[in-house]
């Protein structure tokens, strides 16, 4: 249940800033409305997790899985890129640590 609680944060996180982004940029009043759900959805799910979780991992798993997945949908569906290869070199190395948080969840 731990990593559908991680998806469904993730997935209103991105939700609502996607919605936010569009809100600043274009002014779009629904982009508004879409970022104000995606973080009411963040905000419940985020209790639902903290119910059977601790923080460290909670917050490690949520920040690790929202830069991951954000990060390949502000690439490919906003065409967003980063200025350097090292911040590519440091995506990377947060996915590692992704699995390194999850390697004693596995292995119990």
């Amino acid at each position: 249940m731990s990593a559908l609680q991680i998806s469904a944060i993730t997935l209103s996180q991105i939700f609502g800033d996607f919605g936010f982004k569009s809100w600043v940029l274009d002014g779009d009043g629904m982009g508004f409305i879409k970022g104000g759900i995606g973080y009411i959805g963040v905000v419940f799910f985020l209790l639902k997790s903290l119910a059977s979780h601790n923080i460290l991992w909670i917050n490690g798993m949520w920040s690790a899985s929202t830069l991951i997945f954000e990060s390949i949908a502000a690439y490919i569906l906003l065409g967003e890129r980063f200025d350097h290869k090292w911040q590519y070199v440091a995506l990377g190395m947060i996915i590692v640590g992704v699995i390194a948080l999850k390697w004693h969840d596995i292995h119990k």
